[in-house]
């Protein structure tokens, strides 16, 4: 079967009924979604004592636990409590990575009233989840459990399709959903190879069912299988377990079933066990969500912040708008529009319960433009195409409104980022890096006199416009796109919610701006990031006059309002740069060797001796080391909507690191690998 990514973005409901119970019944498969006499009693007889949890878990730093089928996420959930319990057996800063797939989610009220069934001390927990919820929208979402250490993954797909654009290496699984009588798709052999190639040495597996099928199924990839008492009504149930391996590979005599299709040129880094040095170049929200996120995975991370020529800190915006450019289609752009924006929204939420000045203000609409009424009829098609609760999107005939999004104040969010990250570790330097290089197997940041600031095995470049002038020389520094563009705080704002289409506007913010509204952006194109800073730098007045005829499209009246109301006196104003790639999507993942890159792929060509062919059974995987230099990362290019796409490639990228379960698909992060550039280059040679 095809392994590319469907083009419906939508996941199915499961047609729910309710039993006098309250239990939850799907009836598209004739089956409930769990026993009314002790479904906790009975998930944790099959599961966790089925896969020797929490006993086995003891004394490690990471575990990894696949599920399939999701449901009503109560073993997530007991799983959740039991790792919580049993963290005194555990180094301090433990990990759980859960990776979940569901092809009929639950919506968020359905959800809800399932979840009055459960156990009180799975209260708080069942509400965080809840709060995280994602709408019906194919690919993988990640909700987390910071107090915990606990990150889940859920994977909305069929089984064997969403499993097989994931990577893992799962220390346990629970082989759940609605017996295969009643649901055949959830076990057949595609799925079971698909769970076995997801599995560690030594995996535990535990199943619910004793069907001769799925015992064979597992025999048959290598499990030593074992029949054990079933829980109340149910005679038996299956406990399976791998041999350990060499500790590199599973050791099964079986063949596991295809893994997601990587190119020659985008293979996995090595993992870097807990502690391993890093250090991460910027003082933006890139650079702040990586420090962040590779402390999470307990990694020792410092942050070199760059500093003005005056020493002072680099200024930041005074105001976020957090909207998203939803698009149609199933391609890697619409893909990561939709997730990157989600996954923000699940990240500013939480950290919003902590922080509750983070969000200024609530609802962007997304205007059609005045007179133009071919975007309605796009408004409503994208509306229909997603599907997605009016909680976060809906349609009144003629503008798009997104009620979660909003404006965000960027420096309590960088506060938040800062003091999370240093509590769990991490260190920030304040100094001026002019350029990388790589001595004795470290990279060292080095300031304008040539002198280290400091150095570490991994480095990561995420200095926003400024990322690819501290490369070492490399091709991929022509590909970037630079803007200037300017931000304005004016008066005069009559709007009750932001709107955003080729400019955007704000409602006023509140006391601490004087009751002002953000307006932006103006964009003029530099060679460089100097260039175009330069070339905004001069045009106040033009730039002003750009904004408020991009809003003067959609809104008129509100535009005259406050081009009078500030009345010839000059606004104040905050200029930046941004920068984006040609197909728009950011580089995020290692940084490309020029050299080794035309070395291998002219070696590709014409079959060069050296070149060590692997050869799986779609016979796509090619591997050659050192395509990459060594160590060396970057999450850069991330145009207008940083504050968006960040907290995830942040993620990406540290689960990559660590061989954690990623957020993202291989094939949408080859889609945003630093290379791609570079191969495309060469294709046209």
């Amino acid at each position: 079967m095809s392994r590319s990514a469907p083009t419906d973005p939508r996941v199915p409901h499961p047609g729910l009924t309710w039993d006098d119970n309250g239990i939850p019944r799907a009836e598209g498969f004739g089956d409930a979604y769990f026993d009314g006499a002790d479904p906790v009693g009975e998930r944790r007889h099959v599961f966790l004592e089925g896969c020797g949890l929490p006993e086995a878990w003891t004394g490690r730093e990471r575990f990894t636990v696949g599920e399939t089928g999701f449901g009503t996420g109560l073993s997530v959930l007991l799983l959740i409590d039991a790792w919580r319990k049993t963290r005194n057996r555990r180094p301090a800063g433990a990990l759980l990575d859960i990776l979940s797939v569901e092809g009929y989610p639950l919506d968020g009220p359905d959800l809800a009233r399932a979840h009055r069934l459960l156990p009180e001390d799975l209260a708080t927990d069942a509400a965080e989840l809840r709060a995280q919820w994602p709408p019906p929208y194919r690919g993988p979402h990640r909700i987390a459990f910071p107090e915990a250490g606990v990150r889940l993954t859920l994977m909305l797909d069929e089984a064997a399709a969403g499993l097989s654009r994931m990577e893992a290496a799962a220390d346990a699984w629970f082989l759940d959903g609605f017996a295969p009588a009643a649901n055949p798709d959830m076990w057949t052999e595609t799925v079971i190879g698909q769970v076995t190639r997801l599995c560690a040495p030594g995996a535990r597996l535990a199943s619910f069912t004793a069907a001769g099928a799925v015992r064979r199924a597992l025999q048959q990839a290598g499990a030593q299988v074992t029949r054990r008492p079933g829980f109340g009504r149910k005679r038996h149930c299956l406990m399976a377990r791998f041999p350990e391996g060499d500790g590199t590979a599973p050791s099964r005599p079986g063949t596991p079933a295809p893994a997601p299709r990587r190119a020659p040129w985008h293979q996995r880094p090595t993992a870097r066990p807990g502690g391993t040095a890093m250090l991460v170049v910027g003082d933006g929200i890139a650079a702040r969500c990586c420090a962040h996120a590779l402390a999470e995975y307990g990694m020792a991370v410092t942050r070199i912040a760059p500093r003005t020529p005056d020493g002072g800190a680099v200024p930041h915006p005074p105001a976020i708008l957090l909207a998203p450019k939803l698009v149609r289609g199933g391609d890697a752009y619409a893909r990561l529009s939709a997730l990157a924006y989600l996954d923000a929204l699940r990240r500013y939420e939480t950290i919003a319960a902590e922080k509750p000045g983070l969000w200024l203000a609530r609802g962007v609409s997304e205007p059609a433009r005045a007179g133009k009424t071919d975007w309605r009829g796009r408004h409503a098609a994208l509306v229909d195409a997603l599907d997605w609760p009016e909680s976060l999107l809906t349609h009144d005939g003629k503008d798009l409104h997104h009620p979660r999004a909003g404006v965000i104040d960027p420096a309590v969010l960088h506060d938040w980022l800062d003091t999370r990250t240093a509590a769990l570790g991490g260190a920030t330097i304040a100094a001026t890096v002019t350029r990388l290089d790589r001595h004795n197997g470290l990279w060292r940041a080095l300031d304008a006199d040539g002198e280290a600031v400091t150095s570490a095995p991994v480095a990561i470049l995420a200095a926003g416009p400024w990322s690819l002038d501290l490369l070492p020389e490399s091709d991929i520094r022509g590909v970037a796109r630079h803007a200037g563009g300017r931000l304005f705080l004016v008066p005069g704002s009559d709007l009750a919610h932001a709107v955003n289409r080729v400019g955007f506007l704000t409602q006023p913010l509140g006391a601490q701006y004087g009751e002002r509204a953000v307006l932006g952006a103006s964009a003029r194109p530099g060679a460089t990031p100097d260039d175009a800073l330069a070339a905004e730098s001069g045009l106040h007045d033009e730039s002003l006059r750009m904004c408020l005829d991009r809003i003067a499209m959609s809104r008129p009246d509100t535009a005259a309002r406050i081009a009078d109301a500030f009345s010839g006196a000059v606004p104040e104003s905050w200029t930046g740069v941004r920068a984006t790639t040609p197909d728009h999507l950011p580089m995020a993942g290692p940084v490309p060797d020029d050299r080794a890159y035309r070395r291998s792929l002219r070696g590709l060509a014409r079959g060069a001796r050296g070149v060590r062919r692997d050869s799986p059974p779609d016979g796509d995987e090619t591997k050659i080391t050192a395509w990459d230099r060594p160590g060396l990362f970057t999450v850069a290019m991330l145009g207008a909507r940083g504050y968006q796409l960040a907290p995830l490639l942040a993620d990406m990228l540290a689960a990559e690191l660590t061989g954690g379960v990623s957020p993202l698909t291989a094939e949408d992060m080859a889609a945003l690998h630093p290379g791609r550039f570079l191969i495309r280059a060469m294709a046209r040679e």
